[in-house]
């Protein structure tokens, strides 16, 4: 049973009777409102292992703050106006085994106080930071710690966050603290870029080799270290203004409108849910690839949701602190604005974080990877109803990878080439030209890695206009093929079909199957001879979502529907072929 220790006054007082530390091992704490404890001394450490703290009062440590319960925070009540403080003389650090998120009220750390959140740990403030002593945002080679600060930053203390860089490779970054001089990155050995979009043609790339150079907040740079280690972005406090900035379109320019900016918080922005006016749908993330040799693009449309991701990492509307991805002006304009607020910041965007996404029925596209060995890239195609064939900003421009060991693969809305092609749905058949570069010679792949929404009645193939043949991508897999080193060439097509919506006859036969609509939603299914253990039903919406599906026991088998009214298709599969039927269920 837990124990309830209630710590409760009139007035604020200290208690300071624990200096050798608390260790909650299944207490249930409650600090009331107008209380002040105080966990001193040089063994000063609060360490929650299985119970819980309601805060409603003040919370004084002069040692570590550390939970390890596996998945809960170590407040159960956190009320507005309670305070946790860090008042030690040496390093402070917030940490322990949970991986929940550590939610404060407000957070002060003293004067002469040093507090270091550990790497992977996860802070969500939801007033005010105050900072007189030095607060640390730890990283390490395989987590990054983050802050969401929902209230003000104030204090003359030291502010810094780290991130983990490795040698070898170029990094794009960009500041979380306000103050961050070039020294961040040793400029004056180690130079730094940023890219200048109105002389895009002549000087796009500015060098920045000294150590003195203010690094702007939401502005992207380019920077490499000599080793590997972590770099501390320090000087001024965390990034926590709400801004509008201001990009722009300089017409007859070499990527006229691309434009290099960064997160410019100590957690993840959600730059899908950011206000964009006269800036395309799109950015785009520069990185290496996933077999690590050579240079891709990530590319994800924040209208549709969808990306495609040569790298291999997660790649969704939310960007990663300290990181620094390409947009682009809208074409016809000058200029274009994105507003960002520190009310569209989160922390690591996982299973466990779902972001809003599409109504189901928006989303039917095919992925597609071009392969050289083990080096590969991606194009999406989807149909949308509010798309058009020509580009718009449901389509996601391509940016091509410029590598010796990577291809290209991608489709064109008119002239343009595009990443993400999306077009307005249709019924029938469509014909979508696909173009692929390539600097090497010998064996290539295409794969279709991602089928979503299509009804089972479709189908998805490839044809290869030089050799005039089709490949089934739904039911034959890969498709090899030869190639020289070529650029911008047309040589395969992406063959959609998807059928009308009709309805069927009451009985369809094919080679012994027999399927006879019923009354009140229901179809029999009928086999002449089911002497395989294998055979099977399902049943899709018309959107290819799986509605039920069941192992078929007997020579005849009722499938009842209990479902909203529309189009409903069902396929019987005996292992060697599929069997399909479309029902109209009013």
């Amino acid at each position: 049973m837990k124990r309830l220790i209630l710590i409760s006054t009139l007035s604020f007082i200290y208690l300071t009777a624990f200096s050798q530390g608390i260790y909650n091992n299944g207490a249930h704490i409650v600090v009331s409102a107008d209380t002040y404890l105080v966990v001193d001394g040089a063994s000063g450490n609060l360490q929650n292992e299985s119970g819980v703290i309601d805060l409603s009062g003040k919370l004084k440590l002069d040692g570590n703050f550390s939970n390890n319960v596996t998945a809960a925070s170590a407040f159960g009540t956190l009320a507005s106006g309670s305070e946790v403080i860090f008042a030690g003389t040496g390093t402070q650090t917030i940490g322990g085994s949970s991986t929940a998120v550590f939610s404060f009220d407000k957070l002060t750390v003293n004067s002469g106080a040093t507090v270091q959140a550990t790497a992977g740990k996860q802070l969500t403030l939801n007033s005010d930071l105050t900072n007189n002593g030095t607060f640390t945002i730890d990283a390490s080679d395989e987590e990054q710690s983050t802050v969401k600060i929902s209230g003000s930053v104030s204090g003359a203390g030291t502010y810094n966050m780290q991130a983990y860089l490795t040698a070898g490779r170029n990094w794009y970054v960009s500041s979380p603290v306000s103050g961050a001089k070039s020294s961040v990155f040793n400029a004056a050995s180690n130079p730094v870029y940023w890219y200048d979009e109105e002389h895009g043609t002549s000087a796009p790339w500015v060098t920045i080799s000294d150590n003195t150079t203010d690094l702007i907040p939401y502005r992207g740079y380019i920077a490499t270290v000599p080793t590997n280690g972590n770099v501390t972005f320090t000087g001024g406090a965390f990034n926590n203004s709400d801004e509008t900035i201001t990009l722009y379109r300089t017409a007859g320019q070499t990527k006229e409108g691309f434009n290099l900016v960064g997160n410019p918080y100590p957690a993840y922005f959600d730059y899908d849910a950011a206000t964009k006016q006269d800036i395309m749908e799109t950015f785009w993330l520069r990185s290496r690839n996933e077999a690590n040799n050579g240079w891709i693009f990530d590319t994800f449309n924040t209208l549709t949701n969808l990306g495609t991701s040569p790298s291999g990492k997660h790649t969704s509307g939310k960007i990663p602190p300290m990181q620094a991805f390409w947009v682009r002006v809208s074409p016809t304009k000058a200029s274009g604005t994105i507003s960002i607020a520190k009310s569209l910041t989160s922390h690591v965007d996982n299973a466990a974080n779902i972001r809003r996404a599409p109504q189901e029925e928006q989303r039917q596209f095919v992925r597609l990877r071009l392969y050289k060995d083990a080096s590969y890239d991606e194009t999406l195609v989807a149909f949308f109803p509010g798309a058009s064939d020509a580009a718009d900003n449901y389509d996601s421009p391509k940016m091509l990878n410029a590598s010796a060991t990577v291809p290209d693969i991608y489709s064109k809305a008119g002239s343009e080439s595009m990443a993400i092609n999306s077009l307005t749905t249709f019924e029938g058949e469509r014909r979508i030209p696909l173009y692929y570069n390539t600097r090497q010679t010998g064996d290539f792949k295409i794969t279709a890695n991602e089928i979503s929404g299509f009804s089972p009645m479709g189908s998805v193939k490839l044809y290869d206009v030089a050799l005039g043949t089709e490949h089934n991508l739904l039911l034959d897999g890969d498709y090899i093929f030869q190639s020289e080193a070529v650029n911008n060439a047309s040589r395969f097509e992406l063959i959609v079909k998807i059928p009308g919506i009709t309805t069927q006859s009451n009985t369809e036969v094919y080679d012994g199957v027999q399927f006879i609509d019923r009354t009140n939603g229901q179809v029999e299914i009928r086999i002449a001879d089911k002497n395989n253990t294998n055979t099977k039903y399902t049943v899709h919406n018309a959107i290819g979502q799986l509605v039920q599906s069941a192992v078929v026991t007997q020579n005849s088998t009722l499938v009842k529907f209990s479902c909203p009214a529309g189009v409903y298709h069902i396929s019987l599969s005996n292992g060697e072929k599929v069997y399909c039927h479309k029902i109209l269920i009013n």
